[in-house]
């Protein structure tokens, strides 16, 4: 009894679908001039990064990079692998038309949660980071 229902199911799931009309490729929505910008960050990068761990005044961390980026199927979102020394971390990058500026998630083996906000600049990408302990709670600039 519970595979005649099982196929019933099926069966009005499939036909429901062949109803509903298809969406062509010209009604889906295409990546926005901002969202091919990412694209420039497509590839392997290497490079040198400082961080100020104890605020801006204090001598920064510097450590080689190492950052490879792929974009998405549909050319609406960037993968980011990144290691820095003992810091290795995955990111998804993409653009919000409707806040209008660029969004991000960004996750590290330390169990943290990240809300990226950052902008392209000539020849570089500032990225500013609220990091909440999923351990703690606590939250870190």
């Amino acid at each position: 009894m519970k595979r005649v229902l099982l196929r019933c199911c099926l069966l009005a799931l499939t036909t429901l679908c062949s109803l509903a009309p298809q969406a062509s490729a010209q009604d889906m929505p295409q990546p926005t001039e901002a969202h091919q910008r990412l694209a420039l960050d497509t590839g392997t990068w290497t490079g040198e990064m400082k961080m100020w761990m104890a605020g801006p005044d204090s001598p920064p961390m510097v450590m080689s990079i190492k950052e490879t980026n792929t974009m998405m199927e549909g050319g609406f979102w960037s993968l980011s692998e990144f290691e820095a020394g003992p810091f290795k971390g995955k990111g998804q990058f993409g653009y919000d038309p409707m806040k209008k500026k660029y969004v991000g998630t960004w996750s590290r083996q330390r169990l943290d949660k990240v809300g990226v906000d950052w902008k392209n600049k000539a020849k570089r990408r500032e990225m500013s980071a609220q990091i909440a302990s999923e351990l703690t709670g606590n939250e870190d600039a």
